[in-house]
């Protein structure tokens, strides 16, 4: 209808494609709660992958430059010589 007002939060949702959860029946519902649980699921299993690529890198890191340090001592002993 010409000049009617509309609910900010109805145009917001349906700018973004949500949808009105009180629509839901039972089913919708317990799809929505699996894949939430699901989500939550893979990004622990994500933040665990990315803890564990962080640490080995951290190792390498350290590893590296403990070869680096000891090249350098050698060749300042060689130098001294």
């Amino acid at each position: 209808m010409k000049g009617e007002i509309i609910d900010n939060n109805k145009k917001t949702n349906k700018r973004n494609g949500c949808f009105n959860l009180d629509n839901l029946n039972s089913n919708d519902t317990s799809d929505v709660i699996k894949m939430v649980v699901e989500s939550r699921r893979d990004y622990k299993k994500t933040k665990e992958e990315e803890a564990t690529k962080r640490l080995a890198i951290e190792k390498a890191t350290e590893i590296h430059l403990e070869k680096i340090k000891s090249s350098k001592e050698m060749v300042e002993n060689i130098s001294k010589a």
